[in-house]
């Protein structure tokens, strides 16, 4: 009997203790709320895993909650777990069909990844809801101009103009599909536009500075970036341009400077190192610029930039062998990049191995119609060869037609007439060159080939000799 109460006791004293326990605990609201207060302040601490774990607790308490996901889906961003990221803000943008936000961050993290086609998509999604949004149209204008799709780049830049007229950052925009359709001129003419309008805009001298190294104008795009820094002292992005422009002046000690300045900032910015790694090298210390690549390349060892580096490292210490190695690898890597190409191009050519080097100028081209520096290499190839001597010239007016006076195009149309025997032609080129200038040897020694040509070509013909007088005329009968 007792033993019964004993246990009847017992059974009401843990039914207590069990809805004491539920009275006590918390709403599943409160729980998440607590979850994203943890959450936050793993972000502060920049431990973004653990941010998204915490973030993930709070949407299991609360599914139905659209933020708690697009912080989930940002957490997982930061955290480099991109995949995971893009479907979370999915179901973020179906819970929060008002809110760009997700689809912006989507649309912004496709264009990083270079899905194009998706990156489109998202943000004319944000258009849809948002159609004055002026940064959603400049990002999506980058990734038409990016895509080559300059009729659609031109679309958005005229609602960017409606929307904002006098916006630089929209100049920059026009100016670069002026670029990439092969109208360098008036690219820099837009740009110069707009640098004057807003002298202290960064992304303007920037832009403009990246507009000049491309047009091997490196004195001058050195000076842009030194501009920009002056409005954004030690900005990345600036200061790692600027060390690229160093490098191709022969400042290698400047160059080392701006890239440790990147790399003390962001020690993962591979880019820097890798420029690092050239500005020893180009310094003298190839041992430890190669170092400096080597680590560039263990840390990703798909980074083809690192991978051009050690083959100009290896062409530095005159190993042609390794270097070529070097720069093949790199066109497996990525084939439709131009530069192993061309640095392959350069190596064949000082090595007599014509055929070679022409193979890869006419890849570059072929990839690139817009690349100048292999046209001029494969026109003076042509014209040293005496072949292909019709494309040379087509390369040659494409290039005089855009209103640029360029001195080596027209000093190898003037040759390639002369050996077409063309002197009207082979002068009116050279004429051309010397007008710009004038105490130029090379063009003045053409000039006096293409006279003595035309003088034995035109000369007064030979006499003969002496006609013997005609004696008097007989007339014979039969």
């Amino acid at each position: 009997m007792v033993d019964r109460r004993w246990r009847i006791g017992s059974r009401v004293f843990g039914a207590v203790l069990v809805f004491g326990a539920a009275a006590c605990e918390k709403p599943p609201a409160e729980q998440a709320q607590e979850a994203a207060a943890q959450a936050q302040a793993l972000l502060k601490q920049e431990k973004f895993a653990e941010a998204a774990e915490a973030f993930g607790r709070a949407v299991r308490l609360q599914p139905k909650n659209g933020q708690y996901l697009m912080q989930q889906a940002m957490a997982q961003e930061k955290a480099g777990d991109e995949g995971q990221a893009l479907m979370t803000y999915g179901r973020a943008a179906d819970l929060l069909p008002d809110d760009t936000t997700p689809n912006l961050q989507m649309g912004l993290l496709y264009a990083r990844k270079g899905n194009r086609e998706a990156a489109i998509e998202q943000l004319r999604k944000v258009l849809a809801k948002d159609s004055s949004n002026i940064d959603v149209y400049k990002k999506l204008t980058e990734i038409y101009i990016e895509a080559e799709q300059f009729e659609d780049a031109e679309r958005t830049l005229r609602k960017l103009r409606e929307l904002s007229p006098k916006d630089v950052e929209i100049v920059t925009l026009q100016a670069n599909v002026m670029l990439r359709e092969g109208k360098e001129q008036q690219a820099l003419i837009k740009l110069q536009e707009a640098a004057a309008m807003e002298p202290g805009n960064f992304a303007v001298r920037l832009a403009l500075g990246r507009h000049l190294m491309r047009a091997n104008k490196f004195e001058a795009a050195a000076l842009e970036f030194e501009n920009a820094l002056g409005v954004e002292a030690d900005q990345p992005d600036a200061l790692l341009e600027l060390g690229q422009a160093y490098l191709e002046l022969g400042r290698f000690d400047d160059a080392a400077q701006r890239f440790r300045a990147v790399l003390a900032k962001n020690p993962g910015r591979l880019m820097a190192r890798v420029g690092l790694g050239l500005a020893l090298s180009g310094a003298g210390d190839h041992e430890k610029g190669m170092t400096e690549v080597e680590t560039a390349i263990t840390a990703q060892p798909s980074l083809v930039a690192a991978h051009v580096a050690l083959g100009k490292i290896y062409a530095r210490q005159d190993d042609t062998e390794e270097a070529i190695k070097r720069f093949k690898h790199a066109c497996e890597l990525d084939g439709a990049l131009v530069e192993p190409r061309m640095e392959l191009a350069r190596l064949y050519r000082a090595k007599k191995r014509s055929i070679e080097a022409v193979s890869e100028l006419e890849m570059v081209v072929m990839l690139n119609p817009q690349d100048l520096e292999a046209k001029r290499l494969l026109v003076s190839m042509y014209a040293e060869s005496n072949t292909n001597l019709d494309t040379a010239l087509r390369y040659i007016d494409e290039q005089l037609a855009k209103g640029v006076v360029d001195l080596e195009m027209l000093r190898v149309k003037g040759q390639i007439y002369l050996q077409r025997k063309e002197f009207d032609k082979a002068q009116a080129a050279v004429d051309e060159a010397l007008a710009t200038s004038p105490e130029d040897p090379a063009l003045l020694e053409l000039k006096a080939k293409i006279i003595d040509a035309r003088r034995n070509q035109t000369g007064k013909p030979k006499a003969k000799g002496p006609v013997k007088p005609k004696g008097p005329e007989v007339i014979r009968f039969r």
